[in-house]
């Protein structure tokens, strides 16, 4: 039995509301990369005839191949202050599903804490039977606030023991964790919430400030196994100014467009949907809910993150007290300090230090110019910006650093951000995370109910990481030496995808360079392929395994199973087929020095009427290992196929 996308399957049957059966319907297979393949369940990959050819003829064996991880994140300093990282985080993290009509568990969190996500966010409104998780005045199912923080509390001492609750792989434990609290219950009833967060995790509960070393920053270090409440603070309205009366600006200001404290007319914007509606008559009746909005007692676990909605002019002001102000902004609003203004040109940043890892992992091997020479290609490669990006593909780097974008770099080292997705997101899509990491923001808020473009891109930044992930130097102050680079992709063959519906299909392989000047992409070839049989006996290590259940007993797929998706039920993929191809394709991407750049890569069906999608890769392009790798594929939901492609990386500086 699975989970239907109302979450109805759910509330009929409670018995499924468990920490396997929650990580088997939104689980993401993406940590296989980041190991060798050797390491696969069940054995290692299967290679089509073409692809083992193509490996010795290389000069390869397959066991040194097997031995090769493609994606290895540094590992991260937990050195600097709070304000220098990247943070994993979940929005909305108590619904299974849409928003609207999504049904709230204990158990999401649970399974996004196991999966590194180290900010979750507990939307908290009043109830005749207590205080209640619930998506406001939607149709969403409410769960227990307390219910919820016992959850957060056990799935926290349980890691910290390294124990496992759903079957996700164990990762470096303590690194602190943020949840972002949006309080809804009048101040008069925060006492018991107070009661309830300091009675479910108490001493990991950050309730007042820690003692600090040297320099008086706290550091992540300094909260290793804490729990950081973010408290919204509502600053006092501002006086009416005198006429004449100089305002009190950060120096070196510069003009940028207003931003309102709460974007109402962002949830009233038309996409054709009746419940937009429903989300603008959320908001205003939380407006008239709030009485007094934030007590004291409840204010003052607000240590390190008073949790602030900006208003006008925010980036001129000095935000001072109460300190640690964290800027909670919507991703409208911020969007709309991107865009450039005519009366206020950007200066490009300053040059100092070099810090592109890339550029210095090659310059430490002292390549020489054939190194990164041209690659001709094997195939039919087609090279194009998206239509948003197309003027902007081969602009410097700098061009896109407005006024606005270096003040939010600046704001930034001295403040977290906070960038929440808007209002008509009421699907649970994502915005491009990547855009807001590169001015700075430290939290994206991401909604892991969809393996779309933006939680791809969040996995490819966290997989590996203890779910803080350190900014590039050029984002703390630390310089920034640029340059041009290249990116050299050599795609030799696919094996094991297997057959949509067990029928021959043509396919080509799309490759998606995402970059701060715009996106660049490229095609192979389409190759046609023929189903061949998959495995039909088990590895000697799954002997035991019954060849009649799609699921063991723990919830996990049986191997026997994986990628064997028909009809939406699970067939053994050695009834069903696979399909091998052969692309034998090159290309290069010269591009400006980018640390936030992904790339991502689709196996792709070719169809006369529209193509469709098959299966995905996504990495930061810092995290690829170089020389021939297997690339893993998922399917679209962020589970493992059991395909691969076997692919060559390589990078080299220009000039």
């Amino acid at each position: 039995m699975s989970l239907t996308d109302d979450g109805m399957t759910l509330a009929e049957h409670p018995e499924l509301d468990k920490p396997e059966i929650i990580a088997r319907e939104y689980g993401l297979d993406t940590i296989i990369n980041t190991l060798p393949p050797k390491t696969k369940v069940g054995g290692v990959p299967r290679l089509s005839v073409d692809v083992l050819k193509f490996v010795t003829e290389q000069g390869l064996t397959l066991d040194e191949l097997f031995e090769l991880p493609l994606v290895q994140p540094p590992k991260v300093d937990n050195s600097f202050p709070l304000t220098n990282y990247f943070i994993s985080s979940s929005h909305n993290t108590y619904l299974l599903s849409r928003q609207l009509i999504g049904r709230a568990s204990t158990t999401s969190y649970t399974h996004v804490l196991s999966r590194r996500a180290r900010c979750v966010e507990i939307d908290v409104w009043p109830s005749s039977k207590g205080p209640i998780v619930t998506h406001g005045y939607t149709f969403s199912k409410s769960v227990d606030f307390k219910a919820v923080c016992i959850a957060i509390g056990d799935a926290l001492r349980a890691e910290q023991k390294g124990v496992v609750l759903d079957g996700s792989l164990a990762g470096e434990p303590g690194w602190p964790v943020m949840i972002s609290l949006e309080c809804h219950v009048p101040p008069k009833g925060q006492a018991e919430l107070v009661e309830i967060m300091k009675g479910a995790w108490g001493e990991m509960l950050v309730d007042k400030p820690v003692e600090v070393g040297e320099g008086g920053d706290v550091k992540v270090a300094d909260l290793k196994g804490r729990i950081l409440l973010m408290v919204e603070y509502y600053p006092p309205k501002p006086t009416v100014q005198s006429p004449g009366e100089p305002r009190q600006v950060v120096e070196g200001a510069v003009p940028i467009p207003e931003v309102e404290a709460l974007e109402e007319e962002e949830v009233q914007e038309q996409d054709g949907e009746e419940e937009s509606k429903k989300m603008a008559e959320t908001h205003r009746a939380e407006k008239a809910n709030l009485e007094g909005k934030i007590g004291e007692g409840l204010a003052r676990l607000g240590v390190y993150a008073r949790s602030m909605k900006p208003g006008k002019d925010w980036l001129n002001q000095r935000l001072d007290e109460p300190p640690h102000i964290l800027i909670n902004i919507s991703e409208t609003s911020i969007s709309s300090l991107h865009v450039p203004t005519p009366a206020s040109p950007a200066s490009p940043p300053t040059t100092t230090t070099p810090s592109h890892p890339i550029i210095e992992s090659i310059r430490s091997l002292s390549l020489s110019s054939s190194s990164i020479k041209s690659l001709s290609s094997l195939g039919s490669i087609s090279t194009i910006t998206s239509p948003e990006s197309e003027s902007e593909a081969t602009a410097d780097s700098s061009s896109v650093l407005t006024p606005a974008i270096l003040q939010l770099i600046t704001s930034s080292r001295h403040h977290l951000r906070r960038v929440y997705p808007k209002g008509t997101r009421i699907y649970s899509g994502n915005m491009s995370p990547e855009k807001y990491w590169r001015d700075g923001s430290q939290i994206c808020a991401i909604n892991w109910q969809r393996y779309d473009r933006g939680m791809q891109v969040n996995e490819a930044m966290f997989v590996g990481t203890p779910g803080w992930v350190l900014k590039p130097g050029r984002l703390m102050g630390m310089g920034w030496m640029g340059g041009k680079v290249k990116l050299n992709v050599e795609i030799a063959g696919l094996s094991s995808l297997p057959a949509p519906q067990g029928k021959p299909f043509s396919s080509y392989v799309l490759s998606q360079l995402f970059l701060s000047t715009g996106d660049l992409e490229c095609k192979t070839l389409i190759i046609k392929s023929t189903p061949v049989p998959g495995p039909s006996a088990p590895p000697p290590d799954l002997t035991a395994v019954d060849p009649e259940s799609a699921y063991l007993d723990s919830g996990v797929v049986n191997p026997w199973y994986i990628g064997g998706e028909v009809d939406g039920s699970l067939q053994p993929v050695g009834k069903i087929g696979v399909v091998d191809a052969m692309y034998e394709s090159k290309f290069e991407w010269v591009y400006d020095a980018d640390e936030i750049a992904f790339l991502r890569m689709f196996v792709v069906q070719s169809e006369f009427t529209r193509d469709a999608r098959l299966a995905v890769f996504c990495a930061r392009v810092d995290y690829l290992q170089q020389g021939w790798r297997l690339v893993r594929l998922l399917d679209l939901k962020g589970k493992e196929n059991g395909a691969s492609l076997l692919v060559r990386f390589g990078f080299g500086v220009v000039g």
